[in-house]
């Protein structure tokens, strides 16, 4: 499978992050925010990943989590759209919080 490689951008609009960042084994960015949106980011074996959001964070094309890597994500609302691909013997949570 090829896969689209970024230098490491972080794009910033207010109140929702968007992240295009390759992954090295076990590097997770850290964040937290009103909206967290992720698209054409690769979570690693060896990646153990917690993601906190006030109001949601949403997934896209290009999100991918190989085998072996632990993804949480903790929001109110968590929307996973399509194109997210979910390798066999990942640990990925979804859990839902109140937000505060």
């Amino acid at each position: 499978m090829s896969r689209a490689v970024f230098s490491g951008l972080i794009v910033s609009f207010p109140k929702v992050l968007f992240f295009l960042l390759p992954k090295t084994e076990g590097n997770c960015p850290k964040c937290s925010g009103d909206r967290v949106e992720f698209r054409e980011v690769a979570f690693r074996k060896g990646d153990v990943c917690e993601y906190v959001a006030a109001t949601s964070i949403e997934t896209g094309l290009g999100v991918v989590v190989d085998q072996g890597a632990t993804v949480t994500f903790r929001a109110p609302v968590v929307a996973i759209g399509s194109g997210i691909l979910v390798e066999q013997g990942t640990v990925f949570k979804i859990i839902p919080s109140s937000g505060d």
